[in-house]
Parts: structure tokens; sequence; C-alpha cells
């Protein structure tokens, strides 16, 4: 069995609330969940906020 890394997990969890909320018209609570989610592994949030 092959474990997802935990780049490839937060970028799932990043993509999942970007979809959740593609029709937002308030961007702040969606940036907020974004922050929280990404802590401190800001490459992973660039890599994700680019696609």
């Amino acid at each position: 069995m092959t474990r997802l890394s935990a780049d490839t997990l937060l970028s799932i969890e990043l993509g999942a609330i970007c979809s959740r909320n593609r029709y937002t018209t308030d961007p702040a609570p969606v940036v907020e969940q974004l922050l929280i989610a990404v802590s401190d592994r800001v490459e992973v949030f660039r890599e994700a906020v680019g696609s």
C-alpha cells in the first residue's frame, strides 16, 4: 500500500477548500480557511494557488 505524502494531502485539502468555495462572493473566509490549513507550509500553498 502506497501512502500519500504530507505535501500531497495538504494540496488535496487546499484544492477541496477552493472547490467548495468557487462561487463565493466574499473571499475573506476562504482565504482564512486556506491560511489555517496551510500553517507554515508556504511552498505547498504557493503551488496550490498557482493552479
